[in-house]
């Protein structure tokens, strides 16, 4: 099982870029998020992720649908200080996005439906909305950017499809991530 992230935004159709995290990088049930020894300068990014049910390679757009079995919302933490020492010398950036509980996922998701009219996601960082929207309309995109990421990476049952909704942004101890889909209470996160 792998999550695949996408790392540049859903828009720029076909002009997609990846990268794959291993699936230690997850951090189940709410727990809290702890900072690595190795870093002193952790930043986050959230979006949500698909999470796929049959194994898959070089899919058609219009059949991504029956690919995907459910639908949540994550936060990736970064290593930023690693990120960008890896960046300097250039150096593969694995490490600073997919080391161990990384990638916190929510407690719940939704079964995804082809026909689906709302998915309206919320995000609160610190009790401040950060990202409060509907991303149904980015669908299209999404079934675009998960066939392509297929023709390089083959799918398992289990794999997860991660897209971002934000900027990479600085985060701090004692600092909380709670995200709402539909108004239903998904993930809460704290950073220790």
């Amino acid at each position: 099982m792998k999550i695949i992230t996408l790392n540049t935004p859903l828009e720029t159709s076909q002009n997609f870029a990846f990268s794959s995290l291993p699936d230690t990088a997850i951090l189940r049930n709410n727990d809290d998020f702890y900072v690595p020894n190795f870093s002193s300068h952790i930043g986050a990014q959230v979006g949500f992720y698909c999470s796929l049910h049959k194994i898959g390679k070089h899919i058609e757009p219009q059949f991504v649908p029956r690919y995907i079995k459910e639908m949540g919302v994550a936060v990736n933490f970064v290593a930023v200080d690693t990120l960008n020492s890896l960046h300097a010398a250039s150096l593969p950036t694995d490490i600073a996005r997919g080391f161990d509980h990384s990638f916190a996922v929510s407690n719940n998701a939704i079964a995804f439906a082809p026909d689906i009219l709302q998915l309206h996601i919320r995000f609160d960082y610190n009790n401040q909305t950060i990202f409060n929207g509907n991303v149904v309309n980015q669908f299209v995109a999404l079934y675009q950017a998960i066939a392509k990421a297929s023709e390089y990476f083959t799918y398992k049952i289990g794999d997860m499809f991660f897209v971002p909704l934000s900027h990479v942004f600085d985060v701090y101890s004692n600092d909380t991530f709670n995200a709402c889909i539909t108004e239903k209470h998904f993930l809460s996160c704290k950073i220790q």
